[in-house]
């Protein structure tokens, strides 16, 4: 009987067995595919909440700057002695300087570093 089987294997094809295997292993490289997809897709998440958080956070030293700026505008009637007004004028071009350092700071340190993560 085993050879008389034998005989004719080719042309019965793959038996029951060799599908179930092969039906195993395709399901096996399914499930890492998706486990792998999943993890990506959490990586992509991540990186895009730190994005927005570093974003978030050089949007207020924008805004810190423009109000010092705005602050150095105005600064003429708001103070009536030159001397007040110097000095406040001083303190307030400092004070946009190390908004500015900040805000350039920020860019440097996370933007390239986020950037390269986002491209991967």
């Amino acid at each position: 009987m085993k050879s008389f089987l034998d005989s004719f294997k080719d042309k019965l094809g793959q038996t029951a067995e060799e599908i179930k295997a092969e039906n195993r292993n395709t399901n096996r490289e399914s499930r890492q595919r998706l486990r792998e997809a999943e993890i990506q897709l959490q990586q992509d998440e991540k990186l895009s909440s730190q994005i927005d958080e570093k974003t978030k956070e050089l949007e207020v030293l924008g805004r810190k700057i423009e109000k010092v700026q705005s602050q150095i505008d105005g600064i003429h009637d708001d103070y009536g002695s030159n001397l007040d007004m110097e000095a406040e004028l001083r303190r307030l071009n400092q004070m946009k300087k190390n908004y500015e350092k900040d805000f350039e700071n920020q860019k440097k340190k996370n933007w390239p570093r986020l950037q390269n993560k986002q491209r991967t």
